[in-house]
């Protein structure tokens, strides 16, 4: 749904538990219409949403963009939620989790600031090398530079290498680890 109005509340930043911000503020949507008794466009009734951004740079961008009284438009998918309040009663709410959110330039000039965001740091070529000098073959053996494979060992005459009958296998400990149930 899209919707046009003016923000009638604070924009609130809020942190989800993983740490990323989310927002939340109020719009409110007046219905105009044309009163051809008086020649004249009037006010209709007010419809407030909730609109609330999860999205982390949406959410930054709106706290850092929107104040009080400004016109915006936000499009998102609403949803009706509904709850009791103090004396019980059975109150609903239009929520909108947005997906876009900005100033509605049929009712005024903006001026838009591209949000810069940081790319992770990467490790200059000597800390490269050193991380790569440490580990010249990985866990099989195999050598990082050329990818081959060293042989396996030959067995020894004393057999040394060959399990008895006797021995047996248990992984029980290991499947158990990863959730797997024998």
């Amino acid at each position: 749904m899209t919707v046009s109005g003016n923000v009638a509340t604070t924009v609130r930043r809020e942190v989800k538990k993983d740490g990323d911000p989310w927002c939340h503020f109020r719009i409110a949507c007046n219905e105009r219409y044309f009163d051809s008794r008086t020649n004249q466009w009037s006010d209709g009734e007010t419809s407030y949403f909730t609109v609330i951004c999860w999205q982390p740079h949406l959410a930054k961008n709106v706290a850092a963009s929107l104040s009080l009284g400004d016109p915006v438009v936000v499009h998102g998918r609403g949803r009706v939620r509904e709850w009791r309040d103090e004396q019980n009663v059975l109150r609903q709410s239009i929520e909108i989790s947005a997906s876009s959110v900005g100033h509605d330039l049929y009712r005024g000039i903006s001026s838009f600031t591209k949000a810069v965001r940081q790319p992770p740091s990467e490790p200059d070529g000597d800390e490269v090398k050193q991380a790569v000098a440490g580990y010249t073959t990985d866990e099989a053996g195999a050598d990082k530079a050329t990818g081959e494979v060293p042989p396996p060992p030959l067995p020894s005459d004393d057999n040394q290498d060959e399990p008895d009958d006797t021995d047996e296998f248990d992984d029980s400990d290991e499947l158990t680890a990863v959730g797997a149930a024998l």
